[in-house]
């Protein structure tokens, strides 16, 4: 389930940081994520259960009004604020400041108390540039999408770990991997992710069918939101046949709210939608043709 702040005894919580949680407030003190599938900015592990991301700032004030929806929060990692990495020391930030290259938000390892966490990173939507960028950047962005899934499913793949408890072995997948599906072939993405290499792990699809059709119950129930270029984090714990896999949507730096639009985003709800129906191809045809499992056995 999803921890609650008050639990955490975070430093950012209280108006003194503890200096010994913050000693000489430097970056490598803090460990990269060796658990980053995805994504530009590098994420650091700050605590137990607990990451720092660096903080964007449209992202920040996002965390903070999205946690005001009830029905969307079961759906969001853990957000505990926002952490001050500067020369004076570690200190908590007011999420109004506008952000700086020392700060960082502090949000929910979805990894905690996995030992073998297997990850999938979708990212969602046929539109991936936000309101205010460049006309290079946006015609980038939009080439991606033509070039990619995204503008037939409305979701394309961005990385991916899987482990394989019986081999030790560790499967990843890139960016590269995930333009290289197309329409016929994006289902084999999730028997990759799904193979714990003796089997494909059928017994989470129902669950995960599920929590797709209750995040789009609640993206339906949200009129005027754009979630732009936001990502679905997919893990469970190959270690386990009894945990449940957790799902949640991240990454909010160019998600915005139009006010007076009564318009949901169907971008989003496309990109849902097909993930659903990939899983349950999977659930009706678990190995498909074979090939893609061939290639890491």
């Amino acid at each position: 389930g999803i921890a609650h702040s008050h639990s955490l005894n975070l430093p950012m919580l209280v108006s003194t940081p503890s200096p010994a949680l913050c000693p000489n407030a430097e970056l490598p003190m803090f460990d990269l994520y060796s658990h980053q599938v995805a994504g530009h900015g590098k994420i650091r592990r700050y605590s137990q259960g607990v990451l720092l991301k660096p903080a964007v700032p449209n992202e920040v004030s996002l965390y903070e009004s999205l946690f005001s929806i009830p029905q969307l929060t079961p759906f969001l990692p853990n957000f505990y604020g926002i952490l001050d990495l500067g020369h004076s020391g570690c200190r908590s930030v007011n999420s109004k400041e506008s952000p700086t290259p020392n700060q960082y938000i502090l949000v929910e390892d979805l990894t905690t108390g996995t030992e073998f966490p297997c990850i999938l990173d979708l990212k969602m939507g046929t539109r991936h540039y936000g309101k205010e960028c460049s006309k290079e950047k946006r015609d980038r962005a939009i080439q991606k999408s033509q070039n990619s899934t995204s503008s037939k499913l409305g979701f394309r793949v961005c990385g991916m770990q899987v482990f394989q408890p019986h081999s030790s072995r560790v499967v990843r997948r890139d960016k590269s991997f995930g333009h290289s599906l197309n329409v016929r072939t994006i289902d084999d993405a999730f028997r990759l992710f799904l193979f714990n290499g003796t089997q494909v792990r059928l017994d989470l699809i129902p669950q995960l069918i599920s929590t797709l059709d209750q995040l789009s119950t609640a993206i339906r129930s949200l009129p005027g939101y754009r979630f732009f270029s936001s990502s679905l984090l997919i893990v469970y714990d190959a270690s386990s046949h009894h945990s449940k896999p957790e799902l949640r949507l991240i990454d909010f730096a160019k998600t915005y709210v139009l006010h007076n639009d009564t318009s949901v985003d169907e971008g989003l709800l496309l990109g849902l939608h097909h993930t659903k129906r990939c899983l349950e191809n999977v659930m009706k045809n678990p190995y498909g043709d074979g090939a893609i499992l061939s290639e890491i056995l």
